[in-house]
């Protein structure tokens, strides 16, 4: 097959941030290609079944000014569900028990997470300017990061189970810079961690981000974008299999033998996804992407019966990559949102994988199951967890490790030297749904 089709923007790629792109182009009256292979809506997917609402993919999701606009043009304002439990608490498992991490100053020196001379390192360090060697260099790594604010205990007991729960990564290999470039930046012009606080809370006016669930499933976003791209963008089901620059614009050659043409091309793809068909543009950044790692990811859900008590106005328990226990993560599904769940059940997620165990991959789903129902029956005391299903993320979510500032860089030099390419992935400008959805905004502001 050999149709061409001219359009002026093509995306690459059916996530959030591809359909948020087409939609948003589309709306401005351009005329738009959208590439995707599979079902649109990429780690967003929701199941609604037996009165449980089941997030395989992003669980909640969190406002910000560009979110809010979004859910508005989408007329989803309605369907936004926020926690039921206002104050809640974000547990970190320590020595042997879900401990909260303090908020403030009054909650540290409450903490049981913490020695006192640890806590005495913790309010030195949101004053202490990072020390010179460490601002001096270039690929600074997470745990160098915090060591030096704080100290190593300190990073391995917060930011290590943190970001394991966000990345399914290590803080020894994750980039501060790619990770957290505003702060970064403050602590290498000799700022101060509560310096870049005050910093945030002046950009935002002092609102503070308020996290959510969408009524019927977080799919409801990705779908309500689909269903309004229907009838004012073109969608090719097909796999991009090469990019080639034309003048002016490009030419991308589609796996059933389509070229698609178009002034402007989006990829909002990803890692090794966006490694084979970016190598016509540049060989150099189709080994990085190719090289880039992922973690998987292994998203169990159980029914717990309500008799089961769960840490105290908890969203969930991160757990450290040198304890016990191999779970990343348990979210309290329904104790925030109790629509979620039946009456009489309790729903909860379990996380499995990440770096540095992907092994777990590769056990069966009876296997699967009853490791997690071993690891929550042994900290949490929850006997009789029933399955719901299990999805796994083969490729779930991209490391932003101390190398990565190349690929960044790479992207900047190609869209400088090809008007019209724009990078949207998750491979730079953060993983959560908000960051994407401000990564799109922004770019097509710019």
């Amino acid at each position: 097959m050999s149709a061409s089709t001219d359009f002026e923007f093509a995306v690459i790629g059916g996530g959030v941030s591809g359909l948020l792109a087409a939609f948003l182009l589309s709306n401005q009256g351009k005329s738009v290609a959208l590439i995707e292979p599979q079902s649109p809506g990429g780690l967003i997917q929701s199941r609604s079944e037996a009165g449980f609402t089941r997030e395989l993919g992003a669980a909640t999701l969190a406002e910000n000014s560009d979110f809010r606009q979004v859910l508005q043009q989408l007329g989803l304002t309605d369907q936004v569900v926020y926690p039921a439990v206002k104050n809640f608490e974000r547990y970190v498992w320590h020595d042997g028990r879900a401990e909260p991490l303090p908020t403030g100053p009054f909650a540290l020196l409450r903490s049981r997470l913490f020695t006192p001379g640890e806590k005495w390192r913790a309010v030195r360090g949101v004053f202490a300017k990072l020390p010179a060697d460490l601002r001096a260099k270039h690929n600074l790594s997470v745990l160098e990061l915090f060591s030096g604010l704080f100290s190593p205990q300190i990073a391995r007991k917060t930011v290590d189970p943190a970001l394991r729960g966000i990345f399914g990564g290590n803080i020894s290999a994750l980039s501060a810079s790619a990770l957290f470039p505003e702060l970064v930046q403050v602590l290498r012009d000799g700022g101060s961690l509560i310096a870049y606080l005050k910093q945030k809370k002046r950009s935002s006016g002092g609102a503070s981000r308020q996290i959510f669930c969408l009524r019927g499933g977080n799919q409801v976003l990705t779908r309500a974008l689909f269903e309004a791209l229907s009838s004012k963008a073109t969608i090719f089901p097909q796999l991009a299999i090469a990019i080639l620059a034309r003048s002016p614009g490009f030419q991308i050659s589609l796996a059933n033998g389509q070229e698609v043409t178009s002034r402007h091309c989006l990829i909002s793809t990803s890692g090794q996804t966006t490694a084979p068909f970016i190598k016509p543009l540049s060989s150099e950044l189709s080994q990085l992407l190719a090289g880039l790692r992922h973690a998987p990811i292994a998203v169990l859900h159980f029914a717990v019966e309500r008799k089961y008590s769960l840490p105290k106005n908890g969203f969930g328990v991160l757990f450290p990559s040198n304890g016990d226990y191999r779970i990343l993560g348990v979210l309290f599904n329904s104790l925030l949102f109790p629509h979620v769940a039946p009456p009489d059940q309790q729903l909860i997620t379990v996380c499995l994988g990440g770096i540095g165990d992907e092994e777990v991959m590769s056990l069966s789903d009876q296997d699967l199951v009853a490791l997690a129902r071993g690891e929550i029956r042994s900290a949490l005391r929850i006997e009789d967890a029933k399955s719901l299903g299990i999805k796994r993320w083969e490729k779930a979510i991209p490391q932003y490790e101390v190398s990565h500032e190349k690929i960044t860089a790479v992207m900047r030099t190609l869209e400088s030297a090809y008007p019209g390419l724009i990078f949207l992935g998750a491979d730079q400008g953060g993983v959560g749904v908000p960051a994407r959805i401000s990564k799109v905004v922004q770019s097509l502001s710019a």
